[in-house]
């Protein structure tokens, strides 16, 4: 953000040899989210996995049939309306990792990062799209 308000919209940046696009001005952010204009980029790694899962939702390319029945089941999920709900049960969650995290330094215990990154991640989709709650962070082992 510092770099966006000290040099303004659009930015390009490079980082590890990848030119990344930065944009903070909703005009441009609006434009460049018109699904009509642009269309999903299948890349090489993509196009590997293609050959034995097919026109999955991540290796369909945007006009095949499969891509539009996955992008119509989960855009509503994504809507500004949907997104806000979600906002409660990320933060409950990420508060259940923070105990879970300040259990284990009082007790001494290293944490596994990964691990626990994976489980905020399942509890959140769990409780989100489901209403499941596996309470990854209030019992012992996987």
């Amino acid at each position: 953000m510092e770099l966006l308000r000290s040099h303004g919209s659009p930015l390009v940046v490079r980082r590890h040899d990848r030119e990344l696009l930065l944009v903070s001005d909703l005009a441009l952010v609006t434009e460049l989210a018109d699904e009509q204009r642009f269309s999903k980029f299948v890349g090489p790694a993509l196009e590997n996995v293609r050959e034995f899962v097919a026109d999955g939702l991540f290796t369909a390319y945007n006009d095949e049939p499969n891509w539009a029945k996955a992008h119509d089941i989960l855009m509503p999920a994504f809507s500004l309306g949907s997104m806000r709900t979600y906002h409660p049960v990320m933060r409950d969650v990420a508060h259940r990792l923070i105990g879970s995290w300040d259990r284990a330094a009082v007790s001494a215990t290293p944490v596994d990062v990964a691990d626990d990154m994976t489980r905020m991640t399942l509890d959140t989709i769990g409780l989100t799209g489901f209403g499941f709650d596996f309470g990854s962070f209030e019992r012992d082992g996987t």
